[in-house]
């Protein structure tokens, strides 16, 4: 079984993945409309962006539900069945 520990660290990292990879395509062009800041992002870099990470965004995302959910069926495991779940948790004894 796999160590929630090691399992909200993947989560974590997918997360943080998927807030930076979200700024350049949905955060970015109200932000230049806005300040007028970088005027030619929406001539150049907002289809670069999309192009490039638009399927990256998509792939973290999927991946970050996949691990939430995993997350919830490791809880679930050790809440409702904890003998079958710390017999199969690695220990110290059984890596040798």
């Amino acid at each position: 079984m796999i160590h929630v520990f090691n399992i909200l660290q993947v989560l974590s990292v997918t997360d943080t993945l998927m807030l930076v990879t979200v700024v350049p395509i949905f955060c970015m062009p109200n932000l230049v409309e806005y300040t007028g800041w970088y005027s030619s992002y929406h001539n150049y870099g907002y289809q670069m962006a999309l192009v490039h990470l638009l399927p990256f965004v998509f792939i973290v995302q999927t991946s970050t539900i996949w691990v939430t959910v995993l997350v919830g069926i490791n809880r679930y495991i050790a809440v409702c069945m904890p003998y079958q779940a710390s017999a199969s948790a690695p220990t110290v004894s059984r890596s040798k």
